[in-house]
């Protein structure tokens, strides 16, 4: 048995079982790529509908990680090819855009979500003049309001992480917490 070769079964040709078959590729073993869907990609696949592309996944997600990067280069030899991607955020029935060229500075918001934030804002300015920041909630929420961090980042960042940002101390690193606070205009 030590001298013969095995083969390798690989479940599932998203991101994760790609990259698994291509480095056991890499180090010479034998591998069996199955994928239950007609198309390979996972989270990651994008589709084409007529003139139209649509991302079904989390491509947003790898290219913000260098290493991630570096893999799909040497995977795709170079041929990833940059695109105008809108991302936007379902939130109470409607979609927001997260970047504001596309729908201005309301992003789809109406007027009484833009009040909501404001007083949310408010509010939690003088909450936090006279309360101690302990939380990256607390610095987000007293920077933005409970509202825009909850609707632009928070929401989406815990449910990514799985861990509340009401855990997280607030001079812990805040690299790796998700946030599009920085873009927001306001």
């Amino acid at each position: 048995m030590e001298n013969e070769e095995r083969q390798i079964l690989v479940l599932g040709a998203g991101i994760g079982g790609l990259s698994a078959a291509f480095e056991l590729l890499k180090a010479g073993k034998k591998v069996t790529l199955i994928e239950k869907d007609s198309v390979a990609g996972g989270l990651a696949k994008g589709l084409k509908f007529g003139a139209y592309h649509v991302d079904l996944g989390y491509k947003q997600f790898y290219n913000r990680i260098p290493q991630v990067n570096s893999f799909f280069d040497e995977v795709l030899e170079n041929g990833i090819v940059p695109y105008n991607y809108r991302i936007g955020i379902y939130y109470n029935n409607r979609i927001f855009e997260r970047e504001k060229r596309f729908k201005g500075i309301l992003r789809g918001m109406q007027i009484s979500d833009l009040l909501d934030g404001a007083m949310s804002l408010i509010f939690q300015k003088l909450r936090y003049w006279f309360r101690e920041k302990k939380t990256i909630e607390d610095v987000s929420w007293s920077g933005k309001g409970e509202f825009f961090s909850i609707l632009f980042s928070q929401g989406f960042d815990e449910k990514l992480k799985g861990r509340p940002w009401s855990s997280v101390p607030k001079d812990q690193d805040s690299s790796d917490l998700f946030t599009w606070e920085k873009h927001l205009p306001f």
